[in-house]
């Protein structure tokens, strides 16, 4: 009894100078009761746009973890939308994983999640509130690697968490006061990096990061279940969230043939950072010293070898690189420290899962790809990060050699020559030996020619042999990547960007854009990038992903989306002009000017689609390849271009189908059925005559589960084009009516029966457009043309008035006539001039007004575009006389209508002379051959004399090159207003389409001058007229002015980078 009242003060003394149930929290051999584990969901766009973060949280409250053992805390907020109720976008909220919904146990009010001080109140608080014998940390969204951080939170200017604002966050939390995290996961992208590993090991023991980027879906959460039966461990829980995750991407791609989930999760011991750091030093210490005898180049070719991440799988260049990779393949340099690095990364690597080539589990950034973001912010960044001093002293050396001057000369006298070789009958570039020393790789475009000097891509590698005799050679053998639907009825050659060459297996990006109809009946469209393969040891292509692209820069992973919830897919394309730089020496691809006007081909994503890999079919048999090389300080230098036949001719144009042919009786009114085709079904029930007009009766009906609409596209009568009338909504399932109407009486403007001298209609031809509910505003699809013969006497008409002028010839030449066929007149709304225009041709179908001119100034003309051969119209072109505004309760559609031209913006009172030049072209989709254009005419105008105020032309003068001036009018305070005028002898297409960058993000919704000069003409322009209603957010946007030959389809020339501040434009 004594020693028991003895041992009881020793007891209690023991129970006092136990360190409290936090200080626990260490690496423990024999694990552990309990775990807090706390998961700080960032939702950004990955919740507003995907529910991701929603589907997780089902997944934790599924796998139903062991309440006894698991405490699972989950912190909200960082995005506009939630897709559950449970759960506000107005707060932060702390929610235990229990039962069937998530509960809120805490919330605070709306912070940034990109504040440190967001995340330490969340540790504070789980550490507070659910004490526990270990603790484990997830970071949930986008991730991207140690130069960029971890999240996005698009409540507050999407603002993330810096490396150093970790380090910050977690240094003022519990477990920067003596205890540990057990572990840390990042369900994140590209942060398996030695940089965060080192950051995070004074704060946990075991770091669970992925090196590439993580598919949207990320971890799969019912490793919490899993993790109740272990002893919750770092090395067990991490090895359950990878192998559970791993497992469900390889499941999910046996559904998703079509989806290449790419998977690089590794489990690394923190407390081994410390000994790769020292090991890594010792190997680029030896690097370093190597740098001053002159071995930058080899060691540049060797890390260009090494796997990089997030090159394949985003738009982004993060320069990360696989560590154990690239010590393999520095190791023929300098062995001993190269092994003993590779050891060391082995050491720290307990469990690695990846189905991606040559990952080892540890990344690395090494600069090289992305110079420019390194010369501009990323080299000062890394001099501040706490890691490796001896690489960071090879860094500052290395990256003063690749941001200097070329190290070899390949310009001039020294470019490399285009030489044919008579043996083999190939061409290839021949470099002298110092150029080939510090080349680092090549890459090979083959171009099909538009006309003029504007060229298409159709196909890029970097399959290219630099052989014995310092001869780089493309390794082209005709074939090309095709886009396909399901039946292969449908097949186009995508614009194609490779990214990776591994082992004969290329990666590729194909520039999108993909859109759909939402629920709740509005339209949705994103830019994006259908991801592909070419196997070419096996021939095979093959789709791999799609993913969406960094609008905003903030250059983050996670952007993969499925094809399935899309309805369209729209390949676009970009051609460029051949551009010189002063010198005369031809630039790379990738800085050719780009031509404003892509070509957009759309498949339905209903239809299903695929890659092929065949040979390519050139047009006339001739396209052309292009060679760049690329040194190993990144500068690209680009051949002359060599002629290359196509083994395959294009397959014959196929002749348009001949118009559907119908017999209608006027007498009997038997109705014709016109279409049943794709769900529709259409005839003909009737036709009237009234003094008024000549009506045509239709019934649509509709099989199909949504609503469909009807309107005519043109339509002509005994060869005279009429105004294009009628319009139904067809509901599905159901029926109704459509009324063409053309009218009988003459009016002062539009056509009209009476005017073409039509007594009895004989041939009525026309063709509608039809609107489908999965449809695409990117898209129209026609029905086919449609001709109905019939006799339909029109009674008698009063002839239509003499007309004493004499009409006057415009246009003359290939079967074309158009013809002033009155005085110039103004109605109240409107300027016109009216014309008659006749198509005796056969190919040409489309007419446009070129360019057209009032005083001097550029006033675009509306004028009808459809003219098939065959056809006659009467018509006017005409221009608004002043901007329309719209009464106030419609004013949110007033920058609908102030993008419209109109005589007063452009200062005109009274026209006095009017230039018009019209141009023939095709509708037929996919012809890019030149269309027929017409001299231009003057029309001459009395009683101008004295009316009109003198131009405004006063402002800053933005750019005054090769006869072309801008200037920024002083009178707009926007702005936005810009005075334009060509001095020289010939047409000038003045474009900024393509590099250009709001505060230095590229920007690609808008652009920001487009105009077309006759010589000698004045315009006016407002910056972003292009797309009314569309203009960025920011301070300041850069462009280049393109200024483009319309005559001869040649570059003038191309301007340097033109900076200017966006007044009064709103930030992002």
């Amino acid at each position: 009894m004594k020693r028991m009242l003895f041992l009881i003060p020793l007891i209690i003394l023991g129970l006092l100078i136990q360190p409290s149930p936090k200080l626990l929290a260490q690496s423990s051999q024999g694990g552990y009761k309990t775990q807090t584990i706390m998961i700080y969901i960032v939702g950004s766009d990955l919740e507003s746009q995907g529910g991701l973060a929603t589907g997780d949280i089902r997944e934790m409250l599924q796998a139903r973890p062991d309440q006894e053992r698991l405490n699972v805390l989950v912190l909200t907020g960082g995005t506009t939308r939630w897709s559950t109720r449970v759960i506000p976008n107005d707060q932060l909220g702390v929610y235990r994983i229990e039962g069937a919904n998530p509960k809120l146990v805490r919330k605070w009010e709306s912070a940034s999640m990109g504040d440190p001080e967001t995340l330490r109140q969340f540790l504070a608080y789980g550490v507070d509130t659910y004490p526990a014998d270990s603790y484990g940390l997830v970071l949930w969204d986008h991730g991207g690697g140690p130069m960029v951080g971890f999240g996005v939170d698009t409540l507050f200017r999407h603002d993330g968490l810096t490396l150093f604002e970790l380090g910050e966050a977690l240094e003022s939390s519990p477990f920067g006061q003596g205890m540990k995290l057990e572990w840390l996961a990042f369900d994140a992208c590209l942060m398996a990096s030695l940089e965060v590993a080192s950051m995070l090991s004074p704060f946990a023991n075991y770091l669970v990061a992925s090196e590439e980027t993580l598919p949207g879906h990320g971890f799969d959460y019912r490793f919490l279940a899993a993790l109740s039966g272990t002893s919750l461990t770092g090395p067990e829980a991490g090895r359950e969230i990878i192998n559970q995750t791993y497992a469900f991407y390889e499941k999910l791609s046996l559904s998703q043939p079509q989806q290449k989930n790419l998977v690089t999760l590794s489990l690394m011991d923190l407390s081994q950072a410390s000994g790769a750091q020292e090991a890594l030093g010792a190997l680029f210490s030896s690097l370093d010293k190597g740098l001053a005898l002159g071995i930058y180049s080899e060691v540049a070719r060797r890390r260009d070898q090494a796997k990089a991440y997030g090159r394949t799988s985003t738009t982004d260049d993060y320069d990360l690189i696989d560590l154990y990779d690239l010590a393999d393949k520095l190791a023929s340099l300098y062995p001993e420290e190269s092994e003993a690095l590779k050891a060391q990364i082995a050491g720290m690597v307990l469990h690695n899962q990846a189905n991606v080539p040559n990952s080892h589990g540890l990344s690395l950034y090494f600069p090289m790809a992305n110079k420019d973001l390194y010369g501009n912010l990323w080299a000062g960044l890394y001099q501040s990060f706490d890691v490796a001093p001896a690489y960071k002293a090879f860094m500052d050396n290395y990256g003063e050699i690749l941001l200097s001057g070329s190290l070899v000369d390949w310009t001039g006298d020294e470019a490399p020559a285009v030489t044919y070789d008579e043996e083999t009958g190939l061409y290839f570039i021949q470099l002298s030996p110092e150029q080939a020393a510090n080349y680092k790789s090549g890459q090979y475009y083959v171009l099909s020619p538009v006309w003029g000097e504007e060229y298409m891509l159709v196909y890029m590698s970097s399959d290219v042999t630099l052989d014995e005799e310092l001869r780089l050679q493309a390794n082209f053998n005709g074939k090309t990547m095709f886009i396909q639907n399901a039946s292969g009825g449908q097949s186009v050659v995508p614009l194609m960007q490779e990214k990776e060459n591994i082992g004969g297996i290329a990666s590729y990006q194909i520039p999108m854009v993909l859109d759909r109809n939402t629920p709740e009946g509005g339209y949705e469209s994103v830019g994006a990038n259908l991801l592909a393969e070419i196997n070419k040891h096996t021939g095979e292509a093959r789709i791999t992903g799609a993913i969406r692209d960094d609008v905003l820069g903030d250059m983050m992973g996670k952007r993969d989306t499925d094809l399935a919830l899309w309805d369209n897919i729209h390949f676009t394309y970009n051609s460029s002009y051949l551009t010189r730089d002063q010198e005369g020496q031809l630039l790379p691809l990738g800085d050719w000017s780009s031509a404003d006007t892509p070509w957009v081909s759309t498949f339905a994503l209903r239809d299903g689609i695929t890659a092929r890999y065949g040979d390519f079919q050139g047009g006339d048999g001739d396209f052309y390849v292009l060679i760049s090389v690329i040194d190993t300080q990144m500068n690209v230098y680009s051949s002359e271009l060599i002629p290359v036949k196509s083994q395959v001719s294009a397959p014959e144009t196929p002749e348009k189908p001949q118009a559907m042919q119908v017999d209608f009786s006027m007498e009997s009114q038997e109705p014709a059925l016109l279409m049943e085709d794709r769900g529709i079904t259409l005839s003909l029930d009737g036709l009237a005559a009234t003094p008024e007009a000549l009506s045509l009766l239709f019934t649509a009906r509709n099989a199909l589960a949504e609503e469909v609409s009807l309107s005519t596209d043109w339509a002509m009568v005994n060869g005279f084009m009429m105004e294009p009338t009628g319009f139904a909504s067809v509901p599905a399932g159901g029926s109704a009516m459509l009324v063409m109407d053309f009218p009988v009486p003459a009016g002062p403007v539009g056509a009209s029966l009476q005017q073409a001298g039509i007594t009895e209609a004989r041939e009525i031809r026309f063709r509608f457009a039809l609107g489908f509910a999965d449809g695409s505003l990117l898209r129209t699809d026609y029905t086919e043309d449609f001709h109905i013969n019939t006799q339909v006497p029109l009674g008698d008409m009063p002839p239509v008035q003499a007309n004493p002028f004499e009409p006057v010839t415009l246009a003359s030449g290939d079967g074309i006539s158009i013809e002033l066929v009155g005085e110039p007149f103004m109605d109240g709304d409107y300027f016109h001039i009216p014309l008659k225009a006749i198509n005796s041709s056969t190919e040409f179908d489309t007419i446009s007004l070129a360019e057209s001119a009032v005083n001097g100034v550029m006033a675009p003309l509306i004028i009808p575009e459809r003219l098939p051969p065959g056809a006659a119209m009467y018509t006017t072109a005409s221009i608004l006389l002043q901007k329309i505004t719209l009464p106030p309760e419609y004013a949110e559609f007033q920058y609908l209508f102030d993008g419209m031209d109109n005589l007063e913006s452009l200062g005109i009172a009274a026209p006095g002379e009017v230039t018009l030049r019209f141009a023939m072209s095709r509708e037929s989709a996919g012809d890019r051959t030149p269309g027929l254009r017409f001299e231009p005419r003057a029309i001459s105008l009395p009683g101008a004399e004295g009316e009109n105020p003198p131009l405004d032309t006063t402002g800053v003068v933005l750019f005054d090159q090769a006869g072309i001036s801008i200037t920024r009018l002083s009178s707009d305070p926007s702005g936005k207003k810009l005075y334009l005028h060509n001095s020289g002898p010939v047409t000038v297409k003045i474009s900024t389409f393509g590099r250009v960058a709001v505060d230095g993000v590229p920007y690609g919704s808008n652009v920001p001058i487009h105009s077309v000069i006759s010589p000698g003409a004045s315009a006016y322009a407002k910056l972003f007229d292009y797309l009314p209603g569309i203009e960025p957010e920011g301070k300041e946007i850069s462009f280049h002015i393109n200024l483009v030959n319309l005559e001869e389809n040649t570059l003038l020339f191309m301007s340097d980078k033109i900076a200017l501040e966006l007044i009064g434009a709103s930030e992002p």
